[in-house]
């Protein structure tokens, strides 16, 4: 159910769920159980169920014609790319080249470059790539993809009638546990269960599985791969179970000779791009397969394209963008906009290349980082959108180079402010290539560990233990007590289990980036940030894993956790949030973990 704000809607998602176990068939109580809990999930849902939307209609922007900082250049990289992206002669009133579907030529745009400065001295040396891959849908002969939205069956009370509120009815379904249209591809973020058919792509930014990639002076290498969906989770078991990020990680990793700890998938969580969750619709197979390949191929192309290169670092504040979503108290702020760049040099490292073409040094590739819901489509229109995230790097892109990859940190408490266009007005606050500070160290540290942590959160294990949504859950009790002092610790328990990634990586002692799995609040990205010893520290939310919400027991009231945040949200102690935490204590150990594989990786 999705919770609206004054310029814009923001989300309501589930906790993603499970159907079985690691290669075993179920038990016979475990389906018990799972018809059970979904006849009460399929209560809860008929009680209340509704749409909500973004800011939608058509947003006109003056973009530059020079490529000045203001927007998007014009002239030939407005109408063509390497990768296919482009068509000549298309309508442009992003001035951003109109997307389509191209899935196997390479995306590293052709630049002219010639030696430039020298670098300076007792700069890091690495070798660094970036890569991207359409998401737009291309069927396969035998499939559809259904176009007409009418045709695709949504979540409403006659709907649930239809279904008589049976498990069986809903678990037979294809490719996920809801009630679809055959052929139907749905948007993720608003509501829960299918909401809304995903009609069309938007032509001109489209949606992209983006990479980029850093082999540190040590050899070891880093990666982050950004997705153009709700979310991506750790574990499928519906369907393409090989097609969850700790199976891509595992896989790709052992290809390219990468520890899986080090490649992080992060879905950027645009609330009008595809549910790639199962949890707004079902995904039909072979998009997910196609999406799943896009990431590889993206991160491929970043790790095989790997060429020297120094890395810079900048943070901004950018306040302006961003604000407080909750609605019962004043939660902490994440107002800084993070980047790291790679710039390339000659094959000696003695020199910076320069853009012929801009006059700039040439970029391989920038990560970009900044916290707030991407709402700012409609998502009634059934146009899959990338949001203001798309934006911001199709403008970089275009104006500095190379390719960008945006990554949200602390979004769980924060909204936009600006609408869609802030995405060029972000864009524009990143400092020019090379006026960033330089590297003087760069080995990479990757570590990954998996945290078991008990789900006490009633309505959500509802939806999550009969496979409404395609996120393992597993059915065994577990407990937990965990905080800063073992004398006060927040303690829970619950009748399931979730097991979810927790990763952190150091490049040398001036960059630290952590991967939380799910939707962070800004108290624990602030607090990583003031515990990481680095210059920079990039908390990253969204990565490997989608598990919701996830704040620090103070900030989570525990009644509203347990649905009364659907029906009541600003009504006392009661934020909506709250009902999408799996669990109150979840947020302490997330933050304790995380902090506790920096202080490992710092040793």
């Amino acid at each position: 159910m999705g919770r609206p704000s004054d310029d814009a809607r923001d989300d309501g998602h589930g906790v993603r769920g499970r159907r079985g176990g690691h290669g075993r068939p179920p038990r016979a109580w475990e389906g018990t159980l799972r018809r059970v809990t979904a006849t009460l999930a399929l209560s809860i849902l008929a009680a209340g169920v509704g749409v909500a939307a973004g800011d939608g209609g058509a947003v006109e922007l003056q973009l530059s014609a020079t490529g000045e900082r203001s927007g998007v250049a014009a002239g030939p990289s407005a109408t063509s790319t390497a990768d296919g992206a482009g068509q000549a002669g298309a309508p442009d009133r992003l001035g951003v080249a109109p997307h389509r579907a191209d899935a196997a030529r390479p995306s590293t745009p052709r630049v002219r470059t010639r030696p430039g400065t020298p670098v300076a001295e007792g700069t890091a040396v690495v070798r660094a790539g970036s890569g991207r891959r359409s998401l737009a849908p291309v069927v396969p002969d035998g499939e559809t993809w259904e176009r007409d939205a009418a045709v695709c069956q949504l979540l409403d009370p006659s709907t649930l009638e239809q279904l008589g509120g049976t498990a069986e009815a809903l678990l037979a379904q294809e490719g996920g546990s809801w009630p679809a249209g055959d052929g139907c591809l749905y948007l993720g973020g608003y509501g829960i269960g299918p909401m809304n058919p995903m009609t069309d792509v938007d032509p001109q930014l489209g949606l992209w599985a983006r990479a980029f990639a850093i082999e540190g002076t040590d050899g070891n290498t880093f990666v982050v791969a950004a997705v153009d969906a709700i979310g991506w989770p750790y574990e499928r078991v519906r369907a393409c179970v090989e097609c969850g990020a700790r199976a891509i990680t595992e896989r790709v990793g052992a290809e390219l000779g990468i520890d899986p700890a080090g490649i992080w998938i992060h879905a950027t969580h645009s609330h009008t791009s595809p549910d790639a969750m199962g949890a707004w619709g079902g995904v039909p197979d072979w998009y997910l397969e196609q999406m799943t390949v896009a990431i590889e191929d993206a991160i491929r192309e970043a790790v095989t394209s790997l060429r020297p290169a120094v890395l810079e670092t900048a943070e901004v504040v950018a306040r302006e963008h961003n604000r407080e979503r909750r609605s019962t108290y004043r939660a902490a702020e994440e107002a800084n906009l993070g980047i790291l760049r790679a710039l390339a040099v000659t094959e000696d490292g003695s020199r910076l290349l320069t853009d012929v073409g801009r006059g700039t040094p040439a970029v391989v590739g920038t990560l970009a980082t900044y916290a707030a819901h991407p709402t700012t489509r409609d998502a009634g229109s059934g146009i899959a959108h990338a949001d203001w995230p798309a934006l911001l790097e199709a403008v970089t892109d275009d104006r500095d180079g190379g390719r960008t990859v945006h990554v949200q940190t602390g979004l769980g408490n924060l909204s936009t402010s600006g609408g869609f266009e802030m995405g060029a007005s972000l864009a524009d606050r990143i400092p020019d290539p090379g006026a960033g500070d330089l590297l003087r160290r760069a080995d990479v540290q990757v570590t990954r560990t998996e945290l078991r942590h008990p789900v006490n959160n009633l309505p959500l294990a509802l939806l999550g233990v009969p496979g409404l949504v395609d996120r393992e859950f597993l059915l065994e009790p577990s407990t937990v007590a965990v905080g800063e002092e073992e004398t006060s610790p927040c303690t829970s328990a619950g009748p399931a289990t979730v097991a979810a990634p927790i990763a952190a990586a150091r490049i040398g002692d001036a960059v630290a980036l952590t991967a939380g799995p799910g939707e962070l609040f800004a108290n624990a990205t602030n607090t990583i940030k003031e515990n990481s010893g680095a210059r920079l520290t990039l908390p990253l939310s969204q990565v490997n894993d989608a598990l919701g919400y996830i704040g620090q027991s103070f900030e989570v009231d525990r009644a509203s956790q347990q649905g009364l945040g659907f029906a009541a949200d600003g009504i006392g102690p009661v934020d909506y949030e709250d009902s999408y935490q799996i669990d109150v204590c979840f947020g302490d150990a997330v933050l304790e973990r995380t902090l506790e594989l920096l202080g490992e990786l710092a040793d």
